[in-house]
């Protein structure tokens, strides 16, 4: 049964390995679905104009995202909102930082608002597919991983300015 419950997880992640990756590479190229951006080298090799390593990230993201809203007890629908703003909350300092890490830079320097949008609306399809699937995510290692990240971010930006 354990085996079951990890391979249906395991399945769920790679879903939204894969399906965040296309939308990546359908936005990096159309620039339809987060505005006019491009990626740079600071996450390694590309395929279509993106790097897999994008895929990774909203995994990560996601998931951690949903074990610190796991630990509040509050209703699954509050959990999938709250999940999703941390994620647009994580971005929103990304964003700044990764220009200087050559990770992606954005058309005119400016990130524009249907970017977070989008990052709303993928987060909350997300999130509404680990709840859906009864994904577990109490998972006290993927909010230390999400806190150190966001920190990290933040220490990065405020030595920028």
């Amino acid at each position: 049964m354990i085996l079951k419950e990890q391979l249906k997880e395991l399945t769920v992640l790679l879903l939204i390995f894969t399906l965040g990756y296309l939308v990546e590479i359908i936005g990096v190229n159309t620039h339809q679905i987060f505005g006019n951006y491009s990626y740079g080298n600071g996450l390694g090799i590309k395929f279509f104009g993106t790097p897999p390593l994008i895929g990774i990230n909203w995994v990560m993201l996601v998931y951690c995202s949903a074990s610190i809203a796991a630990y509040t007890g509050l209703p699954k629908v509050i959990q999938i909102f709250l999940a999703s703003f941390l994620m647009i909350l994580y971005d929103s300092v990304l964003e700044h930082v990764a220009p200087f890490l050559d990770m992606w830079k954005w058309e005119g320097n400016t990130i524009p608002v249907k970017n977070y949008l989008a990052w709303f609306t993928i987060a909350i399809g997300f999130q509404l597919l680990l709840k859906w699937t009864g994904v577990r995510t109490n998972n006290k290692v993927a909010s230390a991983i999400f806190i150190c990240q966001f920190i990290f971010f933040v220490v990065i930006l405020i030595f920028l300015n």
